[in-house]
């Protein structure tokens, strides 16, 4: 049916319509417009206020660098003025409100800085540790993981490792951590017994040994304790009656009286020595299938470590480690071991560690919030035959990344209970591997490794130190320790002596 209306008439909205789009465009390209010239201008805004946020920010962490709190404060408060979502400026005044007390405000201050602003891995650092100073330990945790979660790349690497310990050391500039003690330079003293007496623990030798060792910058040593064992099956162990001229109590009580004169601190290895060895068997291995065993053995075992811990404490030992690389044992039977250390503390008030093996054991150890420090046996094999410092210290990055994150998660630092590498030029390949007489020696290799070490560990705030496996109470070697794990009149004893005495 034809439409009835006047073509006139029906003309006229079709050309308003056109008129009408017109009007819409141009109005949305100015609204447009002006939209994007505002944004630009708010962005120049913020960019302004931003960055006079960031210089106050970086002189108030000069004044701390020079112990001017005062100024500081007075800076970071201008920052916030200027940016009040400024995450650094906010972070740096909380750590400085959690360091005078004011938990809650600095817990609230973060909060908002994560609420408002990027998420910030200082700022999760800082909350988590909030969190564990207030006893919400489940937060803390929760923290931790998130930062470890979203900044995986930043906690690779060297790089990411120093980025940690400037975490570590900003807490500490602002009071929010104690001063860390002494970092640990520890040797460990391998006594000799030749037969004749000559060169065993508190003989003239041992003694010109450690004051070898004072002097090239040590201030620990480690004594082993030994406790004997037919091999992994028997549930028997015998400790103290080693044969004279060996490592009784007689010769490391003047092994520590010695060491104590010469101003070294002491740490007490109990090892577990077994005396038949097949196939892959060690001490890591040992287990006992029969409930019967185990607690027969666990008997003998809690008396060797109760015996030592009382003699620690007689003779005021500074360190004490409750087992060394009884890897399935510490795995499967968590609840004894937290027994045990509870024992310890009764009867000893140093210092607690255990000395876990390299591969695996130290991430298997669920008891380590019950010690002072996470020991580690560090052995861990380097996939390069460069003697390029640089090279080494990039084969040893994965590891010490895992431990430096397990030091985060556990708020516990890691103590390098052993380190060592033998002078021979297959050492960084296995370094676990006791020294074969047939092997070539090469110093360099091992003064090469020694400088990597070094260079990764000394000074780290996670760290609280190393032990170098090991130094011989013969202060002279004779030529059979040339391809040993002894730095002792090697190139390695010049990379200790230099790092060690700045």
């Amino acid at each position: 049916m034809p439409d009835p209306t006047p073509e006139s008439v029906r003309s006229k909205p079709n050309a308003a319509a056109g008129s009408t789009h017109t009007s819409l465009g141009r109005r949305l390209a100015l609204t447009v417009g002006a939209t994007l010239l505002l944004g630009a201008g708010y962005g120049l805004y913020r960019g302004i206020l931003t960055g006079a946020a960031t210089w106050h920010t970086t002189l108030a962490w000069e004044d701390l660098a020079e112990g001017d709190r005062t100024g500081a404060m007075a800076r970071l408060q201008s920052a916030v003025a200027w940016d009040p979502d400024h995450a650094r400026a906010n972070l740096l005044l909380a750590y400085a409100e959690w360091g005078s007390g004011q938990i809650k405000a600095a817990r609230a201050r973060l909060e908002e800085s994560l609420d408002h602003g990027p998420i910030d891995l200082a700022v999760l650092d800082a909350l988590a540790r909030i969190h564990e100073e207030s006893g919400d330990v489940d937060h803390a945790r929760a923290r931790f993981r998130q930062a470890m979660e979203q900044f995986p790349e930043h906690l690779a690497g060297p790089l990411g490792l120093a980025r940690l310990g400037d975490h570590l050391e900003l807490r500490s500039r602002l009071g929010t951590e104690q001063k860390r003690s002494e970092s640990i330079r520890g040797v460990s003293l391998f006594h000799l017994d030749d037969g004749f007496g000559c060169h065993g623990y508190g003989t003239p030798a041992a003694i010109e040994s450690l004051r070898r060792a004072r002097s090239s910058g040590a201030n620990l040593v480690s004594l082993r304790v030994p406790a004997r064992q037919p091999d992994v099956h028997t549930p028997s162990l015998v400790f103290g009656h080693e044969p004279a001229g060996g490592e009784t109590d007689r010769a490391i009580e003047r092994a520590i009286t010695d060491a104590h004169l010469l101003g070294l601190r002491v740490l007490l290895k109990p090892h577990v020595m077994l005396g038949k060895l097949s196939n892959d068997d060690w001490r890591g291995t040992i287990n006992f299938d029969d409930p019967a065993d185990l607690d027969a053995w666990w008997i003998d075992y809690r008396r060797f470590i109760l015996h030592v811990a009382e003699f620690a404490s007689a003779h005021e030992v500074e360190f004490l480690a409750v087992g060394v690389e009884l890897r399935t044992l510490a795995r499967n039977y968590p609840d004894r071991w937290r027994e045990l250390i509870a024992a310890v503390r009764a009867v000893y008030s140093g210092h607690l560690t255990y000395a876990a093996n390299w591969f695996h054991e130290f991430a298997e150890v669920s008891f380590w919030d019950a010690l002072d420090s996470i020991g580690v046996q560090f052995f861990f094999p380097v996939e390069t035959t460069s003697t390029d410092v640089d090279a080494i210290v990039s084969g040893l990055t994965p590891p010490t990344r895992d431990l430096a994150e397990l030091s985060y998660f556990l708020s516990r630092p890691v103590l390098l209970t052993e380190v060592g590498y033998r002078s021979t030029a297959n050492a960084l390949a296995e370094p676990w591997r006791w020294p074969d007489a047939n092997e070539t020696p090469d110093q360099r290799r091992q003064a090469a490794a020694y400088c990597a070490v070094l260079t990764i560990f000394d000074e780290q705030p996670w760290c609280a130190g190393l032990i170098w496996w090991n130094w011989l109470t013969d202060p002279e070697p004779e030529a059979k320790f040339d391809v040993d794990f002894t730095p002792q009149g090697k190139e390695a004893e010049a990379v200790i002596r230099e790092w060690w005495n700045r």
